[in-house]
């Protein structure tokens, strides 16, 4: 298990009393998929198994198109309540923190810090890039829950339930004739959310005439980001939320005789 700043404390018994070891943030390894947990936060009932005081769940889309990114959450419940932890993992594709909070070591995502619960629960904020072959990924996580006394006793943590996303192959748009009348992919803007600016990338398979444009939730055309023929291959386009107000928008690829469609959020 690797761990750095961990916010656990380890003991060594020496031959002349005991030197305590105590880490303060980040855990990796401790998942279902490679480890056990946060065995090194004690309860007050001298417990470190997971505790069922303590509900951790991950939140956000169960099917993607391969190399779609999307946005996730781990919510942390229950327990001492006043600050928490997290370590995240995913059986294939990429992560990345958005919670400032977050830091990727090994490809995992761990705090920075215990968090403090605002309200009942603790959130922190990640980015899921699918991989680029079709199959199902798991999501793990765990969550601890801390009493922030300045060490790891009369703590609790509990697993999150594996989230499964099917992820699919790109579609393929076929005429009446059965003949492929064209394969894109319109991939999930980065960031998202995002302020004020994003990118948005496309896959043309062949040369198209095509528009891309932004709408909000009324219909109504905010900007238009790309219009005209464009050459097989992948592009990438900018995208200012400047003089919008914060919320959320689609962005729209239209060609000859498809379209696909996908949602951004616009935070300040």
């Amino acid at each position: 298990m690797k761990r750095f700043l961990s916010g656990c404390v380890f003991f060594f018994v020496l031959a002349y009393g005991v030197v305590v070891f105590a880490y303060s943030t980040g855990i990796t390894e401790a998942t279902r998929k490679s480890g056990n947990g946060c065995t090194c936060h004690v309860s007050a009932q001298g417990s470190s198994a997971p505790s069922p005081n303590v509900l951790v769940t991950i939140t956000g889309p169960d099917t993607l198109s391969v190399g779609d990114r999307a946005e996730y959450t781990v919510t942390i419940r229950g327990g001492p309540a006043i600050r928490a932890g997290t370590n995240i993992a995913a059986s294939a594709g990429s992560l990345e923190p958005i919670s400032p909070s977050l830091q990727k070591f090994s490809g995992e995502l761990t705090h920075r810090e215990p968090i403090p619960f605002s309200g009942s629960s603790a959130v922190f904020r990640f980015s899921f890039l699918a991989p680029s072959t079709p199959g199902t990924v798991t999501l793990y996580a765990n969550g601890n829950s801390v009493n922030n006394n300045g060490n790891s006793f009369g703590d609790e943590w509990n697993f999150a339930p594996d989230k499964q996303i099917v992820i699919r192959a790109t579609p393929t748009f076929v005429a009446n004739n059965g003949q492929p009348l064209c394969t894109f992919s319109l991939a999930q803007n980065y960031p998202n959310p995002f302020n004020p600016e994003t990118w948005i990338e496309f896959e043309m398979k062949r040369e198209d005439f095509i528009q891309l444009e932004v709408i909000d939730l009324l219909g109504q055309r905010v900007a238009t980001l790309a219009e005209g023929r464009f050459s097989s291959g992948n592009h990438r386009v900018r995208f200012s939320g400047d003089d919008l107000p914060a919320g959320s928008y689609i962005y729209r690829l239209t060609a000859e005789s498809f379209t696909a469609s996908r949602r951004m959020v616009l935070v300040r």
